[in-house]
């Protein structure tokens, strides 16, 4: 989930949503990083220190 909202990618899921359990709910569903990856400018993150 990290690096799918810094690369401000879509995100595909190959399960049956129906069926996920509730700690993957609650991941896919934090507003806060899907925030970050639907972000007004688009831009997509960058390495800034190794």
């Amino acid at each position: 989930m990290t690096i799918w909202s810094i690369w401000s990618a879509p995100l595909i899921m190959s399960n049956d949503l129906r069926t996920v359990d509730a700690t993957s709910k609650a991941i896919l569903q934090n507003r806060e990083v899907i925030a970050i990856d639907q972000d007004p400018m688009g831009a997509m993150g960058r390495l800034v220190a190794n």
